[in-house]
């Protein structure tokens, strides 16, 4: 923002202190968001600011940063630690010496990132998970099938949107200790192989089913496409 004096003049000076105030008005897990924004350099601890321009960001700021997460090689300005990654609406206040500006507080909303593969879960029944993978006991001929939640890197559950590209997720299983390819044709000798249906259920889920038909003990490989 531009430092300006009551009558709108601008002011080529650096002198007040500015303040940003991040709040969350809803989050979709309702998880309560509020802190400080303001950025600093990370070589004198003041707020980047050049000929009255003012820099601003979203970043959390705890104290002066660490130099060794910011910048280039250390130096300033420096936006500490992470911005907002909760998905929600916000109320983002801008204060100079105490006072907003001129519309503040603004109003922002921030969906999910991509979808992220590490941090998508499977929600089924009869899952059984301990100090070892997840598991599941089957019974050959009968279907079987389980939810995959879609997130992005944060947590926040990928809501189906109608403009952007879908996610794929692809499902193989296969003999424990032995591998298939994601078409269900075995790249180790003696491999059972299965190719699971993946279906889009277009909100933040998938469904992916399968049945069983050779007893043994066989692993359910689950993979986001475009991750690999």
């Amino acid at each position: 923002f531009q430092a300006r004096d009551e009558y709108g003049s601008e002011i080529a000076r650096c002198d007040d202190i500015p303040q940003i105030m991040i709040s969350s008005e809803s989050t979709l897990d309702g998880e309560l968001v509020q802190y400080n924004g303001t950025t600093v350099s990370i070589d004198n601890g003041e707020t980047a600011c050049a000929n009255g321009y003012y820099t601003l960001s979203t970043s959390r700021f705890y104290g002066l940063p660490d130099p060794l997460t910011c910048g280039s090689r250390g130096t300033g300005p420096c936006n500490a630690n992470a911005g907002i990654t909760r998905a929600g609406t916000y109320s983002i206040a801008i204060l100079v010496n105490g006072q907003s500006i001129y519309g503040s507080p603004f109003r922002t909303t921030v969906s999910a990132a991509d979808s992220f593969a590490q941090s998508c879960v499977a929600n089924a029944i009869h899952f059984s998970i301990g100090a070892k993978a997840a598991q599941r006991d089957s019974t050959a001929g009968i279907p079987e099938s389980f939810t995959v939640q879609s997130r992005d890197l944060y947590g926040n559950n990928v809501l189906y949107d109608p403009f952007k590209p879908l996610d794929v997720f692809e499902a193989v299983m296969q003999s424990l200790g032995q591998s298939c390819d994601q078409h269900g044709n075995p790249l180790d000798e003696g491999a059972v192989c299965m190719v699971a249906t993946v279906k889009n259920n277009l909100d933040s889920t998938h469904t992916v089913s399968y049945t069983p038909i050779i007893s043994g003990r066989y692993e359910l490989n689950v993979v986001l496409a475009k991750d690999s």
